[in-house]
């Protein structure tokens, strides 16, 4: 989790040195944060969703996936 958390500040703290001096650079920057906010988000929901497991509050159903099903879903 505190990898795209690093990503989130560190390049909050590069928008604040840098401003609005280059627009291409915001964009990027702004890039790397959004894709960093969104894994970290995806993190936090595994944890949460484990931790449901964890307490038997998720149910869970067995059924049958394709095995490519599978692979693409990874």
């Amino acid at each position: 989790m505190r990898t795209p958390l690093n990503a989130v500040i560190g390049f909050t703290q590069l928008l604040r040195l840098h401003g609005g001096q280059d627009r291409m650079r915001l964009a990027q920057y702004s890039e790397h944060i959004l894709n960093a906010g969104q894994h970290l988000l995806a993190l936090v929901n595994d944890v949460l969703d484990l931790q449901q497991v964890e307490e038997g509050r998720l149910a869970l159903q067995l059924e049958l996936v394709t095995l490519q099903e599978a692979v693409d879903g990874a």
